[in-house]
């Protein structure tokens, strides 16, 4: 993140990556992103999962069992 400039603090530990994960997240049109890939997808349907909420929930449990 530091080579492509977009962190330039010091270390980052699982809150501030869970937080910028969360302001990218909401910066993304997930319907858009969804109709990008479901032609890579066999069962199109894993898509309907896909949503701020539903990947905020996932960086939350980063690092959670490591």
């Amino acid at each position: 993140m530091r080579q492509s400039g977009h962190w330039d603090g010091g270390v980052i530990n699982r809150r501030i990556l869970v937080e910028l994960l969360r302001e990218r997240f909401a910066a993304i049109d997930f319907g858009q992103a969804a109709e990008e890939v479901q032609v890579f997808l066999a069962d199109p349907r894993e898509l309907e999962l896909w949503s701020r909420e539903f990947f905020e929930g996932l960086a939350w449990r980063l690092g959670e069992n490591g």
